[in-house]
């Protein structure tokens, strides 16, 4: 990080300009950084990595920007770009930056989020061309309790037990399909794995569970 930028390598520029109408700044991530909106609730992430529009988490925002009807889906409003410079005074040599507005997501209490992450290991083990099969077939109940068998437990953890105390089976359902529907996203565009770990399974305003930055890379 230079006196010009902040640690994910945008401009201080951009975040003074932000406060100045009223953004809260909430911290910087992996190149990127992220500002409470006035009044709306929404936030806004500027990314400093370089990210063209094929790329695969470009393809998750439109992914979700086109089923909005989904609710394991977070819920953004739009993404574009605009350029800055890196240093004051040097207009001359600006750099691209993308920008998305979406809605603020909180983590999961309670250790849900570690049994939905382990959810999404057992779909790996059971196999995912194995669950799309059997959910083309109609059998989802069946799948899903596939799914659920082969769900880590001991005496001290029951992931399975959490998920079915936290959701309906209709609910599970829908959430296999999603997880297998950004599977099916990713690896159309050449990623073949998930990046689901615990911290991205997290809540909306409203407590509904979102799947937030399903892919490794921004």
């Amino acid at each position: 990080m230079t006196r010009y930028l902040t640690e994910s390598g945008m401009p201080l520029g951009i975040k003074k300009e932000l406060q100045k109408k009223g953004y809260k700044w909430l911290g910087s991530g992996a190149a990127q950084d992220a500002f409470l909106e006035p009044k709306s609730g929404y936030v806004l992430k500027i990314f400093s990595g370089s990210m063209g529009n094929k790329s695969i988490n470009i393809k998750y925002i439109d992914f979700c920007l086109a089923n909005q009807n989904n609710q394991f889906l977070p819920t953004f409003t739009g993404w574009s770009r605009f350029k800055w410079p890196t240093e004051p005074d040097q207009r001359m040599y600006q750099k691209e930056f993308l920008q998305i507005r979406m809605e603020r997501l909180f983590p999961i209490a309670d250790n849900l989020d570690s049994s939905l992450a382990e959810l999404h290991t057992s779909m790996i083990n059971t196999g995912f061309e194995h669950i799309a099969w059997q959910m083309m077939k109609g059998n989802e109940i069946d799948v899903v309790d596939e799914i659920l068998k082969h769900m880590w437990a001991d005496e001290s953890t029951n992931y399975e037990a959490r998920l079915m105390a936290s959701f309906e089976m209709q609910d599970l359902i829908g959430l296999v399909k999603t997880i297998l529907e950004v599977k099916q996203l990713g690896a159309a565009n050449g990623v073949h794995n998930l990046d689901l770990h615990s911290g991205n399974f997290m809540h909306g305003s409203d407590g509904q569970v979102v799947i937030s930055d399903p892919f490794h890379v921004w």
